[in-house]
């Protein structure tokens, strides 16, 4: 019976991911404009990009300075006109060091993991939630407790580093960093770690000069939601964590 209500348990956790999932990611076949799809307000005054997008709730700006190389995020509630704003954060990023010599799977936009082979243990880690450079990290043991979760992360993990590569390839690591620390400055204020489509879109047309590039940044930042839903599923699942 335990084993019966484990395995529910994960199938409605699974369920609930799913539908959170498809209504915070766009739909897209083949090229598009991606500016006049989102709707977003894109303007560039000495060397400062500013994106603004909306929906029913919230008006999300995105200010990009390019010349202080510096990002933020700004939301505010259409109904009450209170405004939430991000942390100025930097967009040049320092080398990050691997905490164990074992096989693992580190992201620009600071989701890793690291398994040491020899005792099965696992260290997670996601970005901060004050919108700095920052990293939550906590440990785990694999066991019955936690062992499909710690799959489903290592897949996410392993997607987010092939979405930051194809944008790599497609444009160059400075795009990356620019849109790594519109992701830590919105951070700060999203709701649950989860950041809605329109402040994708506010952050994505802040650093994207093409829709076929834009297209590629709004995967990177879907992509990163589904890691920390994959984070939080371990965390949530496991009877062993340590830091």
């Amino acid at each position: 019976m335990k084993k019966r209500n484990k395995t529910f348990t994960k199938l409605l956790c699974i369920a609930l991911v799913c539908v959170m999932l498809v209504t915070s990611m766009g739909a897209y076949s083949g090229e598009i404009d991606y500016a006049n799809s989102n709707g977003a307000i894109v303007t560039e005054t000495n060397g400062v990009r500013t994106s603004i997008t909306y929906d029913d709730v919230n008006e999300y700006k995105v200010v990009f300075d390019t010349i202080n190389n510096t990002m933020q995020y700004l939301e505010r509630n259409l109904s009450t006109d209170e405004i939430k704003a991000g942390p100025i954060v930097t967009t040049e990023r320092e080398e990050q060091i691997s905490v164990y010599s074992s096989f693992s799977q580190s992201t620009d936009h600071n989701y890793k993991y690291t398994v040491n082979l020899s005792t099965d243990e696992w260290y997670l880690q996601r970005p901060k939630l004050d919108g700095t450079n920052g990293s939550f990290y906590y440990k785990t043991y694999l066991n019955d407790s936690n062992d499909s979760e710690l799959e489903t992360f290592k897949d996410e993990v392993d997607e987010l580093s092939s979405r930051e590569h194809e944008l790599y390839i497609a444009s160059s690591a400075a795009a990356i960093n620019n849109l790594a620390a519109g992701y830590f400055t919105a951070l700060a204020i999203a709701s649950g770690g989860i950041l809605a489509p329109a402040a994708i879109a506010a952050i994505v047309e802040a650093v994207a000069v093409t829709a076929g590039i834009a297209i590629l940044c709004e995967k990177v930042i879907e992509q990163c939601n589904k890691c920390y839903y994959a984070i939080e599923a371990v965390y949530y699942a496991t009877d062993n964590m340590h830091f």
